[in-house]
């Protein structure tokens, strides 16, 4: 059983009432349960996840009768090149084979790293204009001062500013409370 304890009490401004209470009934309220659109909703998730992994295993299916295709039929449809020696010239009756699939997993892989290279490139730009446009905005003032003093200054209540007249009035309005007993000990309501 839960003790008088865990009973918050909350006392607070008689015009605030009803934005806690809004508050209360917006955030903290449970949504309600309605079973035909939750039923739907796992329908089709359920959809999407069966579309995904048939869409993905096809493809992967394709792709493997693509290779296993242009393995067997071989050196029919290889790119063939004039071979060049080091001095520039071709060499006569002599090719180069190149593999297509090769070549495309190549392509692929040079195009991503190419990617990834300008992304970064691009990410070190910004985060530099980021930081001369930080340093350009600074005042001078928070140049001058440490952020961090080395010794531990003594607190000073002269510093808190004095709390205006609307502030005052406010305080002798207050008459509102709000009390939430509902506080769940053991994990179940």
């Amino acid at each position: 059983m839960c003790d008088s304890k865990n009973i918050i009490t909350i006392h607070i401004f008689q015009d605030e009432i009803p934005f806690w209470k809004g508050l209360i009934h917006y955030y903290l309220e449970p949504l309600k349960e309605d079973k035909q659109k939750q039923s739907e909703i796992i329908k089709d998730l359920r959809d999407l996840r069966n579309k995904a992994t048939f869409v993905f295993f096809f493809i992967n299916c394709l792709w493997i009768v693509c290779t296993f295709f242009l393995q067997l039929i071989g050196s029919g449809v290889s790119i063939n090149l004039p071979k060049i020696s080091v001095d520039g010239e071709t060499v006569k009756d002599e090719e180069i084979h190149i593999d297509p699939i090769g070549l495309v997993l190549l392509l692929g892989f040079a195009g991503l790293l190419m990617v990834q290279f300008v992304s970064m490139i691009y990410h070190r730009i910004y985060t530099l204009i980021h930081r001369m446009a930080y340093i350009g905005s600074a005042s001078k003032e928070s140049e001058k001062k440490p952020l961090l003093k080395s010794k531990a200054e003594p607190w000073d209540p002269e510093m808190i500013p004095e709390p205006e007249k609307n502030i005052q009035k406010k305080r002798k309005s207050f008459d509102g409370q709000l009390e939430y007993s509902g506080i769940n000990c053991h994990g179940m309501d």
